[in-house]
């Protein structure tokens, strides 16, 4: 597959990927300033409120981490390297990359063994009672992707 068309499709995916996890960080601010407003002028607060925005958190992290990633938008500090020669350059890049994904293949490996996990005890929400492997889900994908953008966009990005 030829570059562009890789760019491309990474950026379609981070595309979806940002529009569900800012529909959940919508979700979650809704329904705060709900909560709050229902708790200060009627006295009775949103029941199992804290425990949505907490599954709302754990699908817009990890799908924005993505997200970043695939726009190339984290920040990153290169006063150091950049004033060193391009071999070196190149050098810390590659050790950084095979760093950073292989610490993302175990966390990706370890969020789906906890999907299945969770989903085996059938651990729910103490208040609402929802089942919480689903919201475990995001975590398993989004990191899943950020190791897939880097090698990709290593080995077939544009170098910026």
């Amino acid at each position: 597959m030829e570059p562009n068309r890789i760019e491309k499709a990474i950026n379609r995916v981070g595309k979806v990927l940002s529009i569900i996890a800012g529909t959940a960080l919508a979700v979650m601010m809704f329904l705060m300033a709900a909560d709050v407003v229902c708790r200060y002028l009627f006295n009775a607060p949103i029941p199992g409120a804290l425990e949505l925005v907490e599954y709302m958190m754990a699908i817009s992290i990890p799908l924005s981490i993505a997200f970043c990633t695939a726009i190339r938008s984290h920040v990153s500090v290169e006063m150091i390297v950049e004033k060193l020669p391009t071999p070196l350059q190149a050098a810390i890049s590659f050790v950084v990359t095979v760093l950073m994904v292989a610490f993302l293949v175990i966390l990706s490996r370890q969020s789906f063994l906890n999907i299945i996990d969770s989903y085996q005890s059938n651990i729910t929400s103490a208040v609402l009672k929802i089942p919480a492997y689903p919201f475990t889900i995001p975590v398993a994908l989004g990191m899943s992707c950020y190791a897939l953008f880097l090698v990709l966009h290593y080995f077939f990005g544009k170098r910026s």
